[in-house]
């Protein structure tokens, strides 16, 4: 898994990938699924806004809406 850093949006604290999705008493979190080892925010990138589904030159093409951070249940 590629090294990257990941700040929390509540407290700010920036955390490797690893620190985010690793929970020291039930393992690993969900994909897709984020908690700051300083605060407990979870929290999760989701789309906010429907995305748009368009034909052209008769092929359908899909164009993702907004992803933004949401928040969601912590795990112990």
């Amino acid at each position: 898994m590629p090294w990257m850093n990941i700040s929390c949006p509540k407290c700010g604290k920036v955390s490797d990938l690893e620190a985010m999705t690793h929970r020291p008493v039930s393992g690993w979190l969900p994909p897709g699924q984020f908690q700051c080892p300083a605060c407990n925010h979870a929290f999760q990138r989701r789309e906010i806004e429907p995305g748009h589904t368009f034909e052209w030159k008769g092929q359908r093409e899909y164009i993702h809406g907004k992803v933004g951070l949401v928040p969601c249940n912590a795990v112990m």
